[in-house]
């Protein structure tokens, strides 16, 4: 496929005058004489039509979002992630995919989501491994349910840096078993957060789980439910109480700014104070900076978008379609409260990145659970 679409560029560009300086004598010569021949690979990272392309389509990626598996050990009406998959990828396939990521792509940090991940333990202990390995951190998402303290200590030493527990406080059950497993998590050195979703059902406890999270000495992330029809919006809940957003949220602008290193609050004053003037107002990024990839290998430029049929390989092999797909799909944005969307536009995840990779003690001498003061440095660093 490179070659042929090398001989396109040939028969259009050969004979300028700045075909030498754009493809250099290397592919002249491979365009002359060897048709399909293997282009060694240094010279095809030189390329300057290729590379234009390749930047196009992942040079702004800071995350990247794995969906190990769309199973899940529990069903909440508002998630549409467990819908049916025909395929999941086998572990060779993911370790591939873990090795283009960070030879083509080199995101700042990796999220690997599901479903329930932890329903493929070992293969999700692999792949973090092999992130590890290549110097890229990774963060979990999971509803906490399947962890002890043997899944802990193999996470940990296999590199995870940062463990987001779904926590919603609906069931009363299984509560105490996520929040004895978050804690465990921390204790055994791993940075954690309880990510609560608010929604007309459970607004009414967004003081206490927060409360919860911060006498465990745990990060919490305040999310505020979006109805959009997509993996994460089923719908099935409604989006809570307006003025409730505003005043919880106003709340939050003021302890965080309060106790700026020594709160528990996971995401940037920016975001809080954007939910609590805008709401329920929805945010649009600027589109092109993180990446989804499917159990089943298929691309995704948003989770609240359909994937598409565009594989890594195939990305990496003729960029400018996906190029040219993402930026027509993009229009289909309806906006979102996305928090991780929001952040790595608006404090750089190249800096968190940095902090995320720090070993837990440094962390916690820094106060990684005061991130809200160290992004404004991280940005002034920018500028």
């Amino acid at each position: 496929m490179v070659i042929s679409n090398l001989e396109k560029l040939y028969n259009r560009y050969f004979f300028s005058p700045f075909m030498g300086l754009l493809l250099g004598s290397e592919a002249k010569e491979i365009l002359r004489t060897a048709g399909d021949a293997i282009i060694d690979a240094k010279w095809e990272k030189r390329n300057f039509f290729y590379n234009s392309f390749i930047n196009a389509a992942f040079g702004n990626i800071g995350f990247a979002q794995l969906i190990l598996t769309r199973r899940c050990n529990i069903k909440c009406p508002n998630c549409n992630v467990p819908l049916s998959a025909d395929y999941e990828m086998s572990l060779k396939e993911w370790k591939n995919i873990v090795r283009l990521l960070s030879d083509h792509v080199q995101p700042s940090i990796i999220s690997i989501t599901g479903g329930e991940p932890l329903l493929r333990k070992d293969d999700l202990v692999e792949i973090i491994s092999d992130f590890t390995e290549r110097d890229i951190p990774v963060s979990l998402n999971t509803n906490g349910l399947l962890l002890d303290e043997t899944i802990l200590r193999e996470l940990r030493d296999a590199g995870l840096v940062s463990l987001a527990v779904s926590y919603d406080g609906i069931k009363p059950k299984s509560s105490s078993k996520v929040i004895e497993n978050a804690v465990l998590a921390k204790y055994l050195g791993i940075d954690t957060t309880l990510q609560m979703t608010i929604s007309d059902r459970n607004m009414h406890l967004a003081y206490d789980i927060r409360d919860i999270a911060f006498s465990h000495n745990l990060g919490f992330s305040p999310l505020v439910m979006q109805n959009l029809d997509g993996m994460f919006s089923s719908g099935a809940y409604d989006q809570p109480n307006e003025d409730f957003v505003r005043s919880f949220f106003s709340d939050v602008v003021n302890e965080t700014r309060k106790f700026l290193t020594n709160n528990n609050y996971r995401n940037s004053v920016k975001y809080y104070e954007y939910i609590r003037d805008n709401y329920p107002r929805l945010w649009h990024c600027e589109k092109y900076n993180w990446l989804i990839i499917n159990e089943d290998g298929r691309m995704m430029h948003c989770q609240e978008i359909a994937p598409s049929e565009f594989k890594l390989a195939d990305i990496l092999e003729n960029p400018r379609d996906f190029v040219k797909y993402r930026q027509e799909n993009a229009k289909d944005c309806l906006g979102c409260h996305y928090n991780c969307y929001f952040e790595s536009e608006n404090r750089g995840l190249g800096g968190l990145a940095d902090l995320v990779k720090m070993d837990y003690r440094t962390r916690a001498v820094l106060g990684l659970r005061g991130m809200n003061l160290l992004s404004e440095t991280i940005e002034t660093k920018q500028l």
